[in-house]
C-alpha cells in the first residue's frame, strides 16, 4: 500500500481546467476501490467545497497566502509531515525544499502564456509570477520523478523545447465530467435558447478575455456566414470586452443586435448552454488540452475548431477544423452545420462517440501506476 499525496490547491480558486483536474481526480479516486491512501492537500474545508468522503481518503486544510508560499513551503511541509511516498501536483514550480518522488501533470509548457503576458494587459503580478514559472520551470523539470502531460502536443514540446527525455514523460489524458451529456428534452432546450433571447437558435463560444480564445476570428466568421438574422452568436466567460477592444469589434461588424454576452457559467448553467447550442466554435491559437471541444461533443453539439496545438488530438475526425486565422473557413464551417441537417446530426453522432474514448477512471488509474512505478 502506498500513500499518494494530491495537490488539490486549485479546487477553490475557480473552474478552470486545472481546478475541474483536481476535482474530478478525487471524485474518480473516492469511486473507486483502491488499496492505496490518498493525502488531498486544500486550503478549503473539503464539506465546503462540496468533496465526496471515502475510506482512502484523507483531508488535510492548510491556510494559504499565496501560490508562491503554498507551492514552496507549506506543500512540501505537509507532504513530509504526512509521509507520503508520492506527490501528485499541478504546479509548474516543484518545490526546492521537498526530496520526495514527485509526480507533476502539466497541461502546457508555461512559455505561451509568458509570451502573452508581454502583450497582454495583465497584471504586475501576473507577470513576476509568469516571470518566475519560467525561471524555476527547466529545474522543476529535472526535479520531478515523471512527468505527466494531458496531451501528445506538450509531450512533444517538453522534448523538442526543453530536450525532456520521452522515457520520463507520460501521457495522460483528462475527461469531460459526467454532468456534459446530450439532452433529448427540446421542451427544456427551447426554454434555454429564450432565457438568452436566442429562440431561433445561436453559436456558441467561450471566451474569457485571453488573446488565445482568438475571439476576433470567431467574431469575423459569425458576420461573414450566410445565416439567418435571427440566429445570435453567444459568447460565454469572465469579464466584459471593452478593454480587450472586442466591443468596438462588434459594433464595426455591424454584429450589436446579435452577440448576447452572458459572462462566466459553471454547473448545470454551462451544460445548458453546449446542449441548446447549433454548434460550438472555438478558433483557439493554443490549447495544451481541449476541454471545451471536448465538452461540447460529451453534449452532442458540432464542433468547430482550430487545426493546431492539442485540438486535433482531443477531437479527432469528429469536428470540422481549420488554421486559427481561417475565418473564412470557420465561416462555411458554420453554414455548412447550420442549414444542412444530416451534417449537423453526424457531427453530433461522430462528437459522442470520440468524447467516449475519454476516462477520467483511466486517468486516475495511469497517474496511480506512476506512483507505485516510481516507488518500486
Amino acid at each position: 500500500m502506498m500513500r499518494i499525496g494530491i495537490d488539490a490547491i486549485h479546487v477553490s480558486r475557480g473552474h478552470k481546467g486545472a481546478s475541474r483536474f483536481e476535482r474530478s481526480i478525487i471524485k474518480t479516486i473516492a469511486e473507486q476501490k483502491s488499496e492505496h491512501e490518498f493525502i488531498v492537500f486544500l486550503d478549503c474545508d473539503h464539506v465546503r467545497l462540496d468533496l465526496p468522503t471515502s475510506g482512502t481518503i484523507t483531508y488535510v486544510t492548510a491556510r494559504v497566502c499565496n501560490l508562491l508560499c503554498w507551492e514552496q513551503f507549506q506543500l512540501p511541509l505537509l507532504a513530509h509531515r504526512y509521509q507520503v511516498h508520492c506527490l501528485i501536483t499541478l504546479a509548474d514550480r516543484i518545490p526546492l525544499i521537498y526530496r520526495g518522488d514527485i509526480v507533476t501533470y502539466l497541461f502546457e509548457i508555461p512559455d505561451y502564456r509568458h509570451r502573452m503576458s508581454k502583450v497582454t494587459g495583465v497584471t504586475l503580478y501576473q507577470r513576476a509570477s509568469d516571470l518566475l514559472t519560467r525561471l524555476m520551470f527547466p529545474s522543476s523539470l529535472s526535479r520531478a520523478a515523471c512527468i505527466a502531460t494531458a496531451s501528445q502536443f506538450t509531450n512533444r514540446d517538453l522534448q523538442t523545447q526543453y530536450g525532456i527525455s520521452s522515457s520520463k514523460i507520460k501521457v495522460v489524458h483528462a475527461d469531460a465530467d459526467d454532468e456534459f451529456q446530450p439532452t433529448h428534452d427540446q421542451v427544456h432546450l427551447d426554454k434555454v435558447r429564450r432565457s438568452y433571447g436566442a429562440p431561433d437558435g445561436y453559436v456558441l463560444h467561450l471566451s474569457t478575455n485571453d488573446p488565445r480564445d482568438n475571439t476576433p476570428v470567431a467574431l469575423a466568421a459569425f458576420s461573414d456566414a450566410r445565416l439567418p438574422v435571427s440566429k445570435k452568436l453567444l459568447i460565454a466567460g469572465g469579464g466584459g470586452l471593452e478593454s480587450t477592444g472586442l466591443a468596438s469589434l462588434i459594433s464595426e461588424l455591424g454584429l450589436s443586435d446579435r452577440i448576447v454576452l452572458i459572462g462566466f457559467q459553471t454547473g448545470q448553467s454551462l451544460v445548458d448552454l453546449y446542449q441548446a447550442a447549433d454548434a460550438y466554435i472555438d478558433p483557439s491559437l493554443y490549447e495544451g488540452f481541449g476541454f471545451q471541444v471536448l465538452e461540447a461533443m460529451a453534449c452532442g453539439v458540432p464542433v468547430l475548431c482550430s487545426n493546431t496545438t492539442s485540438l486535433p488530438e482531443v477531437v479527432g475526425t469528429a469536428a470540422m477544423t481549420y488554421p486559427p486565422s481561417d475565418a473564412r473557413g470557420f465561416a462555411l464551417g458554420l453554414e455548412a452545420v447550420l442549414s444542412t441537417g444530416d451534417q449537423a446530426t453526424g457531427m453530433r453522432k461522430a462528437g459522442l462517440e470520440q468524447a467516449q474514448l475519454f476516462s477520467w477512471n483511466r486517468t486516475v488509474k495511469q497517474l496511480v501506476r506512476i506512483c507505485e512505478t516510481i516507488s518500486d
